[in-house]
């Protein structure tokens, strides 16, 4: 091992100072030795093989991972992650799809809900919703949860230990498939050495680090007999394989391994996967410990015949039935009630959605049949195809329809790779295919042998022309085919300018009746010159905004907003500088803002002076003041 790795081994127990004091200590005695080696960023520290039989008589693994001496141990129940409840909660998300917030929460109506339907469970459920998201089992996109079918039967093909893996590492993060799978092997690892007198979660943390480490050195597996027997000297052997181990395959970030398992310990606690214990309840820095609960196994004949219990529309499902089996249930099952034995209800909406997800009336019969401990009554067979035939009777579909004559359809049809990609027999030579690219429908016709199709796509509008823009009669001096014509005369096109000027003249003369303010006079006269002001009514007081009239030193936001409405409006303004020499005296400057360069370290504005025409910059935090010009 390194010392890095001993250091983190140990770091709930010791610091780090002290791990290295102690590190120094062994190698001083030359009970350990640093092997150099060549291509390996870190030094390994290794039994002196000298003293290897000495060593070992003291050194077991039970001292690192100590067993608890209390002897009074609780009666460690199932785990509270059964396959029940995952799928009674997929058939409540199924009919209820924005049952949850934008940042993954329950709304407050469900969760309300859910308190009735799932008593103490509600942070087992909000664990399971974020694992099952994480998994991409749940799909949450416009502001609703979906459930992918294909993502849900590979997920529910799995053993239930490993989907109790999955989730409970899902449930802590979003990670990558690779570090999924690292992390969830490392649970069940983990989980499994647990012995029956539990451990502490420091001892977990530290058995969660050993396996991880030594998967590094040749260690792929960890059951709890095995693990039991492994003796300090099998594991200071494999270490050596470090040797024939690149850096970066050697020493990895087990600090983050840390943390996140971490994390996954509090998961598994919500899910009942790990069952905590207090040994006391008098202080409040008590310790700890957790046992591994029982998954449920397999199930068998008996109990898959035995698994439904009907009672008028009233499902109740027994446990025994695997998650891979329950999944065929989901769609067309409502949860009304979370027990000892959960139940269900069989209404007219989780019909429609068991025939939107492909079922229809048969297939659900026979799955009733096959799982039900007695005959299913007749009324809920006419009942069930009754809402059928109702949900069917108006039907919308998206995507591909293939038009086929009379011999192309009888080939497609007995075709056994292109009659599985039909959702549906419109009519004869009409199908509406199961394809969402325009690829995957050329491989289903592929398939079919087919001769080349054309392809017509209605989904696109017809597009409308916009009409022209009609074209004004403009009157003209001349014309080259008329006689009567002069083209010498002489073309008045100002007289428009010219029935202006009274306006103009009319507005000034308002304006200066009015009493304002200097700075809202000089605004409304630039928006006059500007034609924005049309009319004498439009002359008021409140027409431009209240602008302070002057900013001095301090005030760098109000110099900054002053002459900003000054370069908006094109008005002029008044600068003063300080003088930087000894006599005290100012210079002030006339001009109009030009540019206000206001993203550089120091903002400046650029000024065209009045007097002089030049345009010159001045940073504005230099300025003694900043006034309008009110001498127009």
């Amino acid at each position: 091992m390194t010392a890095e790795q001993i250091v983190e081994l140990f770091s709930d127990e010791f610091t780090e100072q002290e791990t290295a004091g102690r590190i120094d200590n062994l190698q001083e005695r030359l009970i350990l030795y640093t092997d150099c080696i060549s291509h390996a960023p870190h030094r390994i520290l290794k039994i002196n093989p000298v003293l290897t039989d000495v060593v070992i008589p003291f050194v077991s693994v039970d001292a690192l991972l100590p067993i608890p001496t209390e002897r009074t141990i609780p009666d460690v129940q199932a785990a509270t992650l059964t396959p029940e409840l995952i799928a009674a909660f997929l058939t409540y998300v199924a009919h209820h799809p924005d049952l949850c917030k934008a940042d993954g929460t329950f709304k407050k109506n469900d969760c309300a809900r859910l308190a009735k339907i799932f008593p103490g469970k509600a942070d087992c459920l909000q664990q399971l919703l974020t694992a099952l998201i994480n998994l991409s089992v749940l799909q949450h996109q416009n502001k609703k949860i979906t459930i992918d079918s294909a993502q849900l039967m590979a997920f529910a093909e799995l053993p239930f230990e490993a989907c109790a893996a999955y989730l409970c590492v899902a449930a802590a993060g979003n990670f990558s498939r690779s570090l999924l799978q690292e992390y969830a092997e490392l649970f069940r690892a983990v989980i499994q050495a647990i012995p029956p007198e539990g451990y502490s979660r420091t001892t977990l943390l530290r058995l969660s680090y050993m396996i991880y480490t030594a998967q590094d050195s040749g260690f792929h597996s960890f059951q709890h007999e095995q693990f039991r027997m492994v003796s300090t000297a099998t594991y200071t052997n494999a270490l050596s394989q470090t040797e024939q181990c690149t850096a970066a395959h050697m020493i990895r970030n087990t600090e983050i391994v840390r943390i996140m398992f971490d994390r996954i310990i509090d998961t598994a606690s919500d899910f009942g996967v790990l069952i905590p214990w207090r040994l006391s309840t008098h202080k409040k820095n008590d310790k700890v410990l957790f046992f591994s609960a029982p998954l449920p196994t397999g199930t068998t004949k008996i109990a898959r015949k035995k698994a439904i219990t009907l009672t008028g529309f009233s499902v109740t499902i027994f446990s025994g039935l695997s998650l891979s089996e329950l999944r065929k249930l989901v769609p067309f099952l409502s949860i009304t009630q979370y027990d000892t034995a959960p139940t269900f209800e069989i209404t007219r909406q989780s019909v429609a959605y068991a025939c939107d997800c492909g079922y229809d009336s048969t297939k659900i019969g026979n799955l009733l049949a096959r799982y039900s401990s007695h005959v299913v009554p007749q009324n809920m067979y006419v009942t069930i195809e009754d809402w059928e035939r109702a949900h069917n009777a108006t039907a919308l579909y998206k995507g591909y329809v293939l038009c086929l004559d009379k011999k192309n359809a009888h080939i497609f049809e007995h075709n056994p790779h292109a009659a599985q990609s039909i959702i549906k027999k419109l009519a004869p030579g009409i199908y509406v295919l199961q394809c969402t690219t325009d690829h995957d429908a050329a491989a289903v016709l592929r398939a079919a042998g087919l001769p080349a199709i054309q392809s017509k796509d209605t989904t696109v509008a017809p597009k409308t022309a916009l009409p022209f823009l009609p074209l004004k009669n403009i009157p003209v001096a001349f014309s080259a085919t008329s006689e009567k014509t002069d083209t010498t005369a002489p073309i008045h096109i100002e007289k428009k300018y010219t029935d202006a000027v009274p306006l103009i003249k009319k507005l000034y003369a308002a304006l200066n009746a009015l009493p304002l303010s200097p700075q809202k006079r000089t605004a409304l006269r630039h928006r006059i010159e500007r034609r924005v002001i049309l009319s004498p009514e439009q002359l008021s007081e409140n027409a431009v905004p209240d602008t302070l009239p002057e900013a001095h030193g301090v005030d760098f936001a109000g110099k900054l907003h002053l002459l900003e409405n000054a370069l908006r409006t094109r008005t002029a303004v008044i600068i003063t500088l300080p003088d930087t020499s000894l006599s005290g005296r100012s210079t002030r400057y006339t001009g109009t803002p030009l540019v206000i360069h206001k993203k550089q370290e120091n903002p400046s504005v650029v000024i065209r002076l009045n007097k002089t025409h030049e345009c010159r910059e001045f940073f504005i935090a230099q300025l003694s003041s900043v006034q309008w010009d009110t001498s127009l």
